[in-house]
Parts: C-alpha cells; structure tokens; sequence
C-alpha cells in the first residue's frame, strides 16, 4: 500500500502564488516594488517622459534657487537640447561652472554640444580641459583622437587609442579605429590583426557591417579590387542602409561596366545619406558620361549644396553649364 504526504496535494494559496519567486517581475513600478523603491529607479524626471519640457524647465530652475547642485544644471541643459536651445545650453553650462570651476561633466557637457553644432575645434579644446582635470575620460581621450584622425595626424590619434587599450577598454569599435589609424599610418603588420580583433568582438549587426565596410577601405587602398568587392557585399549584408558601401559598391560594379546596377546604388546611396556630396557627384559624372546631362546637372547641384567647396564639383558644374550655353 502506497502512502501519499499530505503536503504533495495540498493546494497552493493565492498569496503564495503571487509572491512566488518566479513571478515577480524583474522591472518594477516604481512604487510598487517591494524589492526596489521609487527613488532607486533611474531616468528622467516624469515631466520630460511626457513631454512637458517647459514644466520641467520650471522645476529644474526652482531646484537651482533653492540649491545650486551639478545634476540639477545637467538636466536642465538636458531639457534646452530636448526644446533645440544648443546656445542656451552652452550659457547654463557656463554658469554651472562659475559654481564648479573644473567640473568634469559640465565641460563634457559644453564639447558633446559643440561636437553636434560641427564645432569640431571648440569640441577638441573643451575635451583637452576635461583631460586636464581627469586625465583617464575615456570619451575625452576618444574623441580627441578622432579628431586628430580627421585632421590627417593618424600617427598622433593612435598614441591616443592606445592610450584607451592600457585603460583597458576593449571593444569593436577601439580595435576599428585602431585599423584604420595603423593603415593610414603606414603600419600594415597591425592593420588586419586589428580588424580581426574587431570581428571578434562585435556586438551587433551594424558594427559587423561598419568592420567589413573599414576593411574593403583597406583593400581600395592597398588595389586589391576582389576582396574590396567581397567586403562592401559583406557589409550590405550585414546592414542594408549602410551608404557609404552602397557608394563604394557602384564605384567597383561601374568599373566592370555594369552601369545600370551602378546607378542603382548610387541613387540607393543618395537617398540614404543626402548629406554625403560622394554619390550625388559620383551619380553626376557616370549621368554627364553616358549623355544624360540634365540629371547630371541636377545630381551636381546636390553635391554643391552638401560639400560647395568641392572643386571637383564646381568644375563639373562649370562645363555642363558651357554644354548648356552651346545648345
């Protein structure tokens, strides 16, 4: 005769059910968890969740009457980059720091904003300053060999990711910047184990396209046109907006002679990035070869208004404008 415990058939009470360990949930309301309060949750204040940025001006300007504390300018900057007020951010920055002279995230703060204005040289000093009070700001270090990169110093922005390597940072897009900055700086040996590392180290499919992409840079460069090939097909594989591979891509199918299939990326291109100037001048001069002179025309004056120095361009734009004169 085979006994059954009591205990295996008793029946599971509701209270049990709902503080059973598994069905408690992992992101909480905020109030409403035993286990995290309210104050422990992290994000912005709920006037920006709504929306309501002029609330929140207020709020954050009152805090600051009351008590001048650094987060409090840091989320009222936040809230003038929310209402597409760069200038008047920049001015409470500057404040903060009549406050807190040397604070390293208000500077941070002025060269972030800066760098989206293209203020790149404003950018770069304000991160030097950042470095001088805090000398291991790995976005300070970074953008700063960026910078350098840029501005044709390859040499001088691999001292800076190296810099970030003996900090320890790992990571794809260090190892990527790492390949380019040893080709362009003649260091081949280091180039392709720096793109391998890359690989290895991806996290996403964007990141994957960006390495290839980098990559069938390399091989245009060194003239192997099969591996550029191969690589710019990896990257559109990988991330099918990618415009700078479409651009490349037609570059190399236009010298196969597949011209139809070329106009095809460049145009995927142009309307994927319009603020590049390459595929519209690009689709301009291949328009202006096979006759097609008003869309080369067209395609140039896109390129003028991305890039208008481009000299390349403007002479284009000047001979076509002689082909119109002759008609």
């Amino acid at each position: 005769m085979v006994y059954i415990d009591e205990v295996e058939v008793d029946q599971e009470g509701i209270a049990e059910m709902m503080l059973d360990e598994s069905s408690i949930a992992q992101v909480a309301r905020p109030g409403t968890s035993l286990r995290l309060p309210g104050t422990s949750q992290g994000g912005p204040t709920p006037a920006i969740r709504l929306g309501l940025y002029r609330e929140a001006e207020k709020q954050f300007r009152s805090a600051l009457n009351h008590q001048e504390v650094v987060d409090t300018y840091l989320y009222l900057a936040k809230v003038y980059q929310r209402l597409d007020q760069p200038i008047t951010a920049l001015n409470l920055f500057k404040q903060g720091l009549d406050h807190f002279p040397g604070e390293v995230t208000l500077l941070t703060g002025i060269a972030r904003i800066h760098e989206e204005m293209n203020n790149i040289s404003s950018a770069t000093e304000y991160y030097k300053d950042v470095l001088k009070h805090d000398n291991t700001h790995v976005e300070a270090i970074a953008c700063i060999g960026s910078n350098h990169f840029y501005t044709d110093q390859p040499e001088i922005a691999l001292r800076f990711y190296r810099r970030l390597l003996q900090m320890g940072v790992y990571n794809c897009q260090l190892y990527n910047n790492l390949g380019l900055c040893c080709f362009y700086a003649q260091q081949y040996d280091m180039t392709l184990s720096s793109f391998e590392r890359a690989l290895a180290l991806v996290a996403n499919d964007e990141e994957q396209a960006d390495v290839w992409y980098n990559i069938g840079h390399v091989a245009v460069g060194i003239g192997d046109l099969t591996l550029a090939y191969q690589c710019f097909k990896l990257a559109l594989a990988f991330n099918n907006d990618h415009a700078e591979a479409y651009n490349n891509f037609a570059i190399l199918e236009l010298r196969k002679g597949r011209i139809e299939q070329s106009k095809a990326f460049l145009q995927t291109a142009a309307s994927l990035a319009p603020h590049m100037y390459e595929p519209h001048f690009n689709f301009s001069i291949l328009s202006e070869k096979i006759g097609d002179l008003q869309s080369s025309y067209t395609a140039a004056q896109k390129s003028e208004d991305a890039f208008p120095e481009h000299i390349d361009t403007q002479q284009l734009l000047k001979q076509l404008r002689q082909h119109f004169a002759v008609l």
